[in-house]
């Protein structure tokens, strides 16, 4: 492999730090890094001096300095006073950048998200040289991930609403990362995926026009499941409509027939039988078929059904669900372009990327108009 020298100071990305959460000299540092580890020069190779630097990123020769010795810490950069800085050897072999993917859901053939989101951005930064791995983790374990692996940036996928402290952390210390799943406001530039509330909102609303009143929803113990309760609550309550404690079936269940048996005993003993049901998680809409035909119950004539999600399997089902629909591809297109430009501009996002994207509502045959 040839090794491309150091000759062009505009070689490296020119990136005026603004960011007053990070330190300037980290933020220096994560632009000369991501340049040496994507252009390998050649070990013993002099690098610019302090003073060259400093003018070139319009800062003061102190703050290069710490840049230039947090990248020596690193063993990219080797330091000899009265010759200059040196690029080490650690900085010239094939050294893999790595993306770091901690996964808060289980990547099943059932979940119609994490799946083919994981794919599709993991194919973006292998295309760009990076390798991808992934991570069982708590938020605790954020930080000592990053260390331990090198880590060049890191996604969080499907994390719970109250991960956001840690996610915004890890954000305040220079570490270029991003979310997915949840568009949470509490995380602005961080979190790509679609407004839940507004999902939320779409179904009631679309099965209000229906003339359906009594609305419950299907929900279970996945990431984001308290969001769309509140934004369930939220809907009705500006309709003027009327939150019963049993519309909101909750099944706690990992077994299908469990899950299956636990919404049949449900809708049996409700006193004010639902009209409609929303699906909070699109991967339990087989389940809720089932067990609705369990009952004697007919789809859409005796109970609408509405799922929150993407899924072509869903087209399958009789008769085919009706749904909100997320981009997946462009939540994960825009998530992994707001990551790699933070990795390149020093945890700086400089361009602007849709972090909520749109839902879209696709009418098939499962709901039905009420008088």
């Amino acid at each position: 492999m040839t090794r491309r020298r150091i000759t062009q100071l505009q070689d490296i990305p020119l990136v005026t730090p603004t960011n007053d959460k990070m330190p300037k000299y980290r933020q220096i540092a994560a632009v000369i890094e991501e340049y040496l580890r994507s252009t390998k020069p050649a070990a013993g190779e002099k690098f610019f001096t302090d003073r060259v630097l400093a003018k070139h990123f319009s800062t003061t020769l102190v703050t290069v300095a710490h840049s230039l010795n947090y990248l020596c810490s690193k063993g990219l950069l080797t330091r000899k006073v009265g010759s200059g800085t040196f690029i080490a050897g650690r900085a010239s072999v094939n050294v893999k950048r790595r993306i770091g993917i901690i996964c808060h859901e289980m990547i099943s053939n059932d979940n119609l998200y994490v799946r083919p989101v994981l794919s599709r951005f993991g194919s973006f930064f292998s295309e760009h040289g990076y390798d991808v791995i992934s991570f069982c983790a708590p938020p605790e374990e954020y930080r000592r991930l990053v260390d331990e692996y090198e880590l060049s940036g890191v996604v969080i996928f499907v994390p719970k609403v109250e991960f956001a402290p840690a996610i915004s952390q890890l954000h305040t210390e220079g570490v270029p990362v991003i979310s997915i799943g949840y568009a949470n406001p509490a995380l602005p530039g961080i979190a790509f995926g679609t407004d839940h509330e507004k999902t939320m909102d779409m179904a009631v609303e679309y099965l209000y026009n229906l003339g359906h009143r009594r609305i419950a929803l299907l929900n279970t113990d996945f990431a984001s499941s308290q969001v769309y309760l509140r934004g369930y609550q939220k809907a009705m309550w500006e309709r003027n409509l009327p939150v019963h404690p049993d519309w909101h079936i909750y099944l706690d269940s990992q077994l299908p027939q469990v899950r299956e048996d636990q919404l049949v005993q449900n809708l049996q003993t409700q006193q004010m039988a639902p009209t409609a049901v929303i699906i909070g998680l699109i991967s339990r809409s087989a389940t809720a078929y089932r067990a609705i035909r369990k009952l004697g119950m007919r789809i859409p004539e005796d109970l609408s059904l509405i799922g929150l999600g993407s899924s072509t399997h869903l087209e399958e089902l009789t008769p085919p669900l009706t749904v909100v629909s997320q981009d997946l591809e462009k939540i994960a297109d825009n998530a992994a372009h707001a990551l790699f430009a933070k990795i390149m501009n020093g945890n700086l996002t400089l361009g602007e990327w849709d972090c909520a994207v749109a839902p879209l509502l696709i009418e098939r045959n499962s709901c039905a108009k009420i008088d």
